[in-house]
């Protein structure tokens, strides 16, 4: 099985000695890693500050797929 097509989506999570913490979402353009952080954000504490990679600003590209099949008659 190939893994070709797969995208790897990641959070990185960085906790320094201070106690600040520090989250990067990998792997996919656009505001959604603002959803997928949501919850991680709202277990963790008040949002201080938040910087917006390059990627948050690239076109996000959607995934549609059509499944055609003989029709029945």
């Amino acid at each position: 099985m190939s893994d070709q097509g797969i995208k790897l989506e990641e959070i990185e999570v960085d906790i320094s000695p201070d106690g600040s913490i520090q989250i990067r979402v990998k792997g996919l353009n656009g505001p959604r890693c603002l959803q997928l952080t949501q919850e991680l954000e709202a277990l963790l504490g008040e949002v201080i500050e938040r910087e917006l990679s390059p990627e948050y600003f690239n076109p996000v590209q959607l995934d549609h797929q059509q499944h055609l099949g003989a029709g029945e008659g």
